[in-house]
C-alpha cells in the first residue's frame, strides 16, 4: 500500500482527543511521565495509549510518528 494511502487511512482513524494529544506530546519529545502530568492522567494510561498507537504504526511501518505530527 502506498504511503499516501496509509497516511490517509491514519488521518481517518478514529482516535480520541486524548490519544491525539498524547501522540502530539510524545512526538514533541515529552516523556510518558510528563504527558501524564500535563493531561492529569496516570502514566499507565499514557503507556496504554502509546501501546495502542504503536499498533497503527506497526501496521503502517513506513510512516514515521514524527513525520505525521507537525
Amino acid at each position: 500500500m502506498p504511503i499516501r494511502r496509509k497516511a490517509y487511512d491514519f488521518s481517518h482513524a478514529k482516535l480520541s482527543e486524548r490519544r491525539i494529544k498524547i501522540l502530539k506530546l510524545y512526538a514533541a519529545g515529552s516523556t510518558q511521565a510528563e504527558i501524564a502530568r500535563q493531561l492529569g492522567v496516570s502514566r499507565q494510561a499514557v503507556s496504554k495509549s502509546l501501546f495502542k498507537l504503536r499498533g497503527y504504526f506497526n501496521t503502517w511501518g513506513e510512516i514515521s510518528l514524527k513525520s505525521l505530527i507537525k
